[in-house]
C-alpha cells in the first residue's frame, strides 16, 4: 500500500490537514485526510500510515453499518477517511443510488460499535 506522505494531493496548513489519494480497490481510489500539528507533521503521517491498513480493512463493516442504520437497500460506499490528531478516525459514507442518494453519513467506531450520523 502506498504511503500517505507519498500520495498527498493537497496541503491545507490554515485548516490543519493534508489530503491524499490512495488506491485501495482495483480502479478505485480513496481520499484520506490527516489532521496535523505543524511541529509533529512527520510523526503524525507515520502514525496515520500505521493505522491506514486497519482502517481500510474495516471499510466493508462501515458500509454495512450505514446500510443498517438507514434501512436502505442500496449499497453504501466509503468516500473518505479522516485520521485525527489523537489517532481516532472517522469515515464519510454515502449512496450512489436509491432513496439516500446524495446523502452523506459520518461513521465513528467507539467501544467496538459503529455510530452513524447523517451529515448536514
Amino acid at each position: 500500500m502506498p504511503l500517505i506522505s507519498e500520495s498527498i494531493i493537497g496541503e491545507y496548513p490554515s485548516q490543519g490537514f493534508v489530503e491524499a489519494l490512495i488506491s485501495v480497490r482495483p480502479g478505485s481510489s480513496l481520499r484520506v485526510c490527516v489532521r496535523l500539528e505543524r511541529d509533529r507533521r512527520a510523526a503524525m503521517l507515520r502514525r496515520a500510515d500505521e493505522l491506514l491498513p486497519g482502517l481500510i480493512a474495516e471499510m466493508a463493516k462501515v458500509e454495512l453499518a450505514v446500510c443498517e442504520a438507514t434501512g436502505c437497500g442500496s449499497s453504501s460506499r466509503v468516500f473518505d477517511i479522516w485520521v485525527e490528531v489523537d489517532g481516532s478516525a472517522s469515515y464519510t459514507c454515502g449512496f450512489l443510488d436509491g432513496e439516500h442518494e446524495g446523502d452523506l453519513f459520518r461513521v465513528v467506531k467507539e467501544a467496538g460499535q459503529y455510530h452513524v450520523q447523517q451529515r448536514a
